[in-house]
């Protein structure tokens, strides 16, 4: 199967080469598969700088078997697809695949956030936050208890997309010029 990275990476290459994008201030975000997507490409690439990712499943594993209060197993359907395979037939997919099996790999800084009442279950966005806050890893959660998988309540709207433009703001400035040596040279003419 090939890598999310190995689909993606030539997309990025590309406005690059086109001068669209600075290849040292690239992120990535993204919500529900593609919240997925972005932890998965943080496992499997260092080339983004700064990630966020919002609604989206990290624990295929732990998807498989979630239920809904009717006793559905949407989650197993949606993990076969992401993984390409059922578990008891390809387990090696489902680690390959599995953005919370590969957190050791990942350096990217990242923002999670989710809203506690989402139909993906918020306890994807905590094991993925605690697995890397164990690791050492920068990472930042913000979690919302009354929001759902897209959020209604403004202020929380709000308040994601400051934390979303703070957190790339951060991560993706240019770095600053040292004018000290500049200035130096200005003055010794």
């Amino acid at each position: 199967m090939q890598t999310l990275a190995a689909n993606i990476l030539p997309g990025v290459d590309r406005v690059v080469e086109l001068g669209i994008a600075d290849a040292a201030r690239i992120g990535v975000a993204g919500f529900s598969y593609g919240g997925y997507t972005a932890a998965a490409l943080l496992a499997q690439t260092t080339r983004f700088r700064a990630a966020m990712v919002t609604g989206g499943v990290y624990d295929l594993w732990r998807l498989y078997g979630d239920l809904d209060a009717g006793g559905n197993s949407e989650g197993a359907a949606i993990a076969e697809r992401y993984a390409g395979a059922l578990p008891w037939t390809n387990l090696r997919s489902y680690i390959e695949n599995n953005p919370i099996f590969c957190v050791e790999r990942m350096t990217t800084p990242l923002l999670i956030i989710h809203g506690a009442r989402d139909s993906v279950s918020v306890t994807q966005a905590d094991a993925l936050f605690v697995a890397l806050r164990a690791r050492g890893k920068t990472v930042e959660y913000a979690r919302y208890p009354d929001e759902f998988h897209s959020f209604v309540n403004v202020a929380n709207q709000s308040d994601s997309l400051r934390r979303f433009v703070a957190w790339f703001d951060k991560y993706l400035q240019p770095p600053l010029r040292d004018t000290t040596e500049a200035e130096n040279k200005k003055e010794a003419r």
